[in-house]
């Protein structure tokens, strides 16, 4: 049986909701994080460390993910 992979969500294409790399290296992906917990919440945007260290982890192990990661006013 063959199966094809093909986007899940209208947002896939959006730079503003889903950013990518395609590489071991995530630093355009924390960078955008960084930029929009500090943006959108109005404290505690310095938890996103903890989902950026828990990324990086994921990324090291070598295996395929997807993240959604949900904001708040009050943090992340």
């Amino acid at each position: 049986m063959e199966y094809k992979i093909r986007n899940y969500s209208s947002y896939d294409d959006d730079p503003r909701f889903a950013v990518r790399s395609d590489t071991g290296n995530i630093s355009n992906i924390s960078d955008r994080m960084v930029r929009l917990a500090a943006k959108i919440t109005e404290s505690y945007a310095g938890d996103i460390f903890y989902d950026i260290d828990t990324l990086n982890r994921v990324v090291e192990s070598g295996k395929n993910h997807a993240w959604l990661l949900c904001l708040r006013e009050d943090g992340t």
